[in-house]
């Protein structure tokens, strides 16, 4: 098996329909609905870049030259569109007059263009039946983007702040935490998420995302120089004692305790420590809280029960990150 990676444009993809099986026996019937198909048109008119297409080279074994390995969806909607199948939907900006126009009421120099755009194809030669549908199976394990993934995909100052800080702030380069798929950038946007609405909203996936369009156009330079401020401090209790910061949750808690407490907060050294102890408490009673309301035990040992109670009902709620806050401004402060 072997691969050629070619550009052909929509007119010989069109020209070539009879010539491709759009249905091997491994494929998927079609799944697209009308919106999904718009989209990619959409996306053609207005020189998106489109995923490469997989072909298999079948010539000479049967009907047609070529089989489906991956793109049915988008080849079929690609012919459906130059058939007058359906029409175009809504469409914003410099293309906007197109909009519910069929292939064919499109004026001809859009037409001419759409027919020209060209496509990567990935002709796979030489394969087995077996190493096709292996093929197959990989090319459709694709992973679902994550929260950070989709933020990061808005136009936003804030998310392009929060890009450059992620990289550039000493904290990340000594901390243990990734930063494969913004997993840093996560660590941060949990952070202005606090700093911005000052702990009374939830900071969950859907909350952070409308903070990056809410601040699509800037941030205030005195927050910027708050979470600049705190996550320096948290990098002197990194260096103080290497990688005690160790979960996502462990680093919003103690952002959220030590950006209110600034001024009156010990040295880095001291608090790892106290954080470091902290720690050690909470995993060894994360599986059993309740041991922690038994007779005899200390308030401390109570404060402990609320705060893990608190992660687990829900880590991301302003309710919860209170009872946090107050439990580490207690225990560390």
């Amino acid at each position: 098996m072997y691969f050629k990676h070619l550009q052909w444009n929509v007119k010989r993809i069109k020209e070539m329909r009879l010539s491709i099986d759009p249905k091997p026996q491994y494929q998927r019937g079609p799944v697209w609905g009308l919106p999904k198909k718009q989209l990619l048109i959409d996306s053609i008119i207005n020189d998106f870049d489109i995923p490469k297409i997989y072909l298999r080279h079948v010539k000479g074994v049967g009907v047609f030259d070529y089989e489906v390995a991956d793109g049915q969806q988008r080849l079929t909607a690609l012919w459906e569109f130059l058939a007058d199948e359906f029409p175009l939907d809504e469409i914003d900006g410099r293309k906007a007059e197109l909009s519910g126009q069929y292939f064919s009421e499109l004026p001809a120099k859009d037409q001419e263009n759409l027919l020209n755009f060209e496509l990567v194809i990935a002709v796979v030669y030489q394969a087995t039946n077996d190493e096709i549908r292996e093929l197959f199976a990989r090319l459709q394990k694709g992973e679902k983007l994550t929260p950070p993934e989709l933020r990061n995909s808005i136009a936003s100052s804030l998310g392009d702040l929060i890009r450059a800080m992620a990289i550039t702030h000493p904290f990340f380069e000594k901390s243990p935490f990734s930063k494969f798929r913004y997993k840093t950038d996560d660590l941060l946007a949990h952070a202005y998420g606090l700093r911005l609405y000052g702990g009374k909203r939830d900071i969950k996936a859907p909350d952070l995302a409308e903070m990056y369009i809410e601040f699509k156009n800037g941030v205030d330079q005195t927050h910027v120089s708050s979470v600049n401020s705190t996550l320096s401090y948290l990098d002197q209790l990194q260096t103080s004692e290497p990688k005690c910061i160790r979960t996502k949750w462990g680093f919003v808690d103690l952002f959220w305790t030590f950006s209110n407490h600034h001024g009156t907060l010990p040295a880095a050294a001291k608090m790892a420590n106290l954080f470091k102890d902290f720690e050690q408490r909470r995993l060894k009673h994360t599986k059993n809280p309740r041991s922690l309301l038994l007779d005899g035990k200390s308030e401390s040992d109570r404060r402990l029960y609320d705060y893990i109670a608190a992660f687990q009902a829900g880590g991301g709620t302003k309710e919860n990150i209170k009872i946090r806050h107050d439990v580490l401004k207690k225990e560390l402060c």
